[in-house]
Parts: structure tokens; sequence; C-alpha cells
């Protein structure tokens, strides 16, 4: 069994204390939770309330950070190799291999999920609106994709992008060639 831990980061980076380091990180534990293989990726939300995780165990993991219970969990068919969650904790993006899922906070059915190549990276806006996945597996791809309408898949690209978001305009450049990427339209849920 594997072990996914949450610490409290020390208010002070040097320890000026009597006690030993490792009386100190135990103190600093604020739980444990054990997994059947390894974890891969966590992520936190920025007001430190929400934990999720990923790995070897084709899980995707939800907490909250006063309890090692998961609020969810959710299983995939692949290893999970990238987690990202928004800064306020409602939103959730996991990326593995074939797929990129977007979760709400509240459920653990996904709202999205996409084929995709192998991801091994990926990055969700800190209000949730935007997901941006790395490729792998010699595929070289950046995915990007928006919660709502709007979507880039699979721009073969070999370059760094650059992503400019300006108020509700998103730019995304490729560098090696300098050419700016087009954002394609899809229809609006409910509409």
């Amino acid at each position: 069994m594997l072990l996914l831990c949450l610490a409290q980061a020390p208010l002070l980076s040097l320890n000026l204390g009597s006690k030993p380091a490792s009386a100190q990180a135990e103190q600093d534990l604020l739980w444990n939770h054990d997994t059947s293989n390894r974890v891969l990726s966590v992520s936190i939300s920025s007001d430190g309330n929400y934990i999720a995780a990923g790995g070897r165990d084709n899980k995707v993991y939800l907490f909250s950070r006063t309890d090692n219970t998961p609020l969810w969990i959710y299983d995939t068919d692949g290893w999970i190799y990238s987690v990202s969650i928004s800064s306020d904790g409602n939103y959730i993006a996991a990326g593995g291999y074939g797929k990129v899922y977007l979760f709400s906070r509240t459920d653990n059915t996904p709202l999205r999920s996409c084929q995709t190549g192998g991801i091994e990276s990926i990055s969700i806006s800190s209000d949730g609106n935007y997901i941006a996945a790395g490729g792998a597996y010699g595929i070289h791809c950046i995915h990007f994709f928006s919660r709502g309408a709007e979507s880039i898949s699979g721009a073969s690209l070999l370059a760094v992008i650059a992503v400019i978001v300006i108020g509700c305009s998103v730019m995304i450049y490729e560098l090696r060639q300098h050419q700016r990427l087009s954002v394609k339209r899809r229809g609006k849920r409910g509409a």
C-alpha cells in the first residue's frame, strides 16, 4: 500500500525549536490515506480546503482538508498521470492514459471527458474555465479545452505554446513558428 499524506506547512521555514525534525513532521501531519498503488500527482486548492490526487490505481480522488476519507473517487480505464484543481476547488481536471476528465467538486461523474492520446501533464485555470493538457508517447500534442463551448483539440506542436487570457479573449501562440492558433467554437450547451 502506498500513502497519500497531507501536512500543514510550518509557519517558519527554519525550525529553531528543541524538537527533532521528525517529531516536528509528525506534529504537522494532518492525515494520510492508503492507496493500492503509486500516487503520481496531487493538487491542492488555493485556500487549502480541497486536495485532488491520481495515480497508478486508475483512480481520481477528491479530499477535504479535514478528513482522509475521500469526498469521492472515480475509477478510470488507466493510470492518472496528472491532476489539477481550480483555485476555489470547484473544478478538477485529470489526465492519463488516453483521456482528459473534468469533474465538479460535488460529484464524481465527469462533467466532460475527451478521448486523447496519453496525457502526462494537465493544468486548469484558476476559475476552472480552461484546461491545458500535454501529450505523451510520441504524440507531442498540446490539448486546450474550455469548460463551455470553445476548444482547440490536438494541435500538433513540437514547441512550447503561450496562452494569453485578456478578459474574455484567449489567444494561443505556437512559439517556434510564431503563429496564432484559432479557437474553434462548438455549440453551446442548453441552447
